[in-house]
């Protein structure tokens, strides 16, 4: 299941690039009303040079925490010990 949602992940990375690169082609024929608003939309896209790999890293440290958090949790007492 890890592979298939990295693949989506890249898949949906790819298609952000293949949109925002469509986009700035086009952007010169549209008024100014749609360039600034292409300017506030492309304010919250990734940053271009930021790599698949910053998000794998970003889904291990993410991984890692809930295996410390289920961890824990599993060290708890459940109610029924009580």
């Amino acid at each position: 299941m890890r592979e298939q949602s990295e693949e989506d992940l890249a898949d949906r990375m790819d298609e952000i690039s293949a949109l925002r690169d469509e986009i700035r082609i086009k952007l010169h024929l549209a008024s100014m009303d749609l360039q600034d608003e292409w300017k506030k939309l492309e304010s919250t896209l990734p940053p271009e040079d930021r790599t698949l790999a910053s998000f794998r890293s970003a889904r291990a440290a993410l991984d890692e925490l809930i295996d410390k958090l289920r961890s824990f949790g599993g060290r708890l007492p459940d109610e029924a010990d009580h």
